[in-house]
């Protein structure tokens, strides 16, 4: 475990504010009696913006930043990465729906439905690069700027948690709110 830099736990703090406040306002402001399109995208980048700010506050590059939070990845993580959540969520589908404890919900507005319908099937590539621009965008955050910061102050498993706990807070802000709109109902 290395040791931080004394003036980066101001950054840490920076960050898990600034990104928890900003998400938090984001959800408050754009959902009223319906949940915008644009709301998702907006909260999906306050990580990346966060970070992306700090980082050249203190002196780093964006692409030094991006080229460190992807250094050590290797091409069976990122395959993982792919395979298992589909795995996982195929193995569950299956479960609930062989053992009845789930049913089969296409609904009409699925995300890819609405862009096939909207542009064929042509753009499909294109809505899965830009929601995995999305995705990083997060990522970016919790795995390549807090979980770093705090493995050089915790242990792997503290460091963890602790990126759960503030992953947990920040999602709970789109999650709450929206669902309280949509009528689901117990959203937490």
């Amino acid at each position: 475990m290395s040791q931080p830099d004394p003036d980066s736990s101001v950054y840490l703090g920076a960050f898990v504010t600034t990104t928890l406040l900003v998400s938090w306002t984001i959800a408050l402001v754009t959902i009223g009696n319906t949940v915008p399109a644009y709301t998702t995208p907006l909260i999906m980048v306050v990580p990346a913006v966060v970070t992306l700010a700090l980082r050249r506050i203190q002196g780093d590059s964006i692409i030094q930043t991006i080229k460190t939070s992807v250094s050590g990845t290797t091409g069976s993580a990122l395959l993982f990465a792919v395979i298992y959540p589909v795995l996982f969520i195929g193995v569950a589908a299956l479960v609930a729906l062989s053992s009845g404890l789930g049913t089969y919900q296409p609904g009409a507005n699925n995300a890819i439905s609405q862009v096939i319908k909207q542009g064929g099937i042509a753009l499909v590539p294109v809505f899965i690069v830009l929601n995995m621009a999305l995705m990083y965008g997060e990522e970016l955050g919790w795995r390549g700027y807090l979980l770093p910061q705090l493995t050089a102050r915790w242990e792997r498993v503290s460091a963890t948690a602790a990126v759960g706990v503030v992953w947990g807070l920040y999602h709970s802000a789109f999650l709450y709110t929206a669902a309280t709109v949509l009528g689901v109902a117990n959203p937490c």
